[in-house]
């Protein structure tokens, strides 16, 4: 039986996510303005995507494979936010992206008989003059980058190591998610609508309309004093 927390937590993820939808809708027709504000909207519709089918299945009683969700929109979160902070960090994380990409992409394509490396160093070579033209005093660095690093570097890695550990590790995203591990169902709801919070915000940097931010933003905020509160998590998951 569900508690009146879960319930809640569910409402107000449900009403994140549909205040980020309308914000979305509300760019229609709208230029991104530079590599910045393009890689903090894909974010956003990145995190959109994830909640909406974290919120179906939850919804359909599909816990465990719900759970499966949380991971990317927490890692999409945390990319974003340090890009927010340190702008220089965007070519970063996306050479290093394209490294992985590289490695799973340029097998197939040789074995098609393609000219990968050219057309890979082309289409490189354009989103680094970009990335020179837009920013001209970043240093752009190519090197890979461990979401460890990132959350150092803005300040995050307290919410890295709760969260990210706890969602993300390799024990629980695949085996105790999928064997009915119900240790972070109590947070579940509110961990994702952290996520969709911070999607929204992004998409309001970037001139999206969200009149309901503030109270949504401080519905939150009493959630997770809620959630903390000594007792609450234990008393919530029996």
């Amino acid at each position: 039986m569900k508690n009146d927390i879960e319930i809640r937590s569910m409402e107000l993820l449900c009403d994140m996510q549909g205040e980020l939808v309308r914000a979305l809708n509300s760019l229609a027709g709208k230029e991104s303005n530079g590599l910045l504000e393009k890689f903090l909207l894909y974010s956003a519709k990145y995190i959109n995507r994830a909640a909406d089918g974290y919120t179906v299945l939850r919804k359909a009683s599909r816990i465990d494979a719900s759970k499966l969700l949380i991971r990317p929109a927490i890692e999409a979160m945390i990319r974003a936010v340090a890009v927010q902070k340190q702008p220089d960090l965007l070519y970063t994380i996306a050479y290093d992206e394209q490294t992985k990409h590289r490695k799973m992409a340029r097998p197939i394509a040789v074995n098609a008989g393609m000219d990968y490396d050219t057309e890979d160093e082309k289409a490189w070579s354009v989103f680094r003059r970009e990335c020179v033209a837009q920013f001209p005093k970043h240093k752009l660095v190519e090197k890979e980058l461990q979401l460890t690093t990132v959350a150092d570097i803005v300040g995050i890695r307290p919410y890295y190591d709760r969260a990210y550990r706890l969602y993300c590790s390799f024990v629980h995203a695949t085996f105790k998610a999928m064997m009915g591990d119900a240790h972070t169902d109590s947070i579940d709801n509110w961990t994702m609508a952290t996520c969709a919070l911070s999607g929204l915000e992004f998409v309001v940097s970037a001139g999206g309309e969200a009149p309901k931010l503030i109270s949504l933003r401080a519905r939150l905020s009493a959630l997770q004093s809620e959630l903390h509160a000594p007792g609450t998590a234990k008393a919530a998951d029996s």
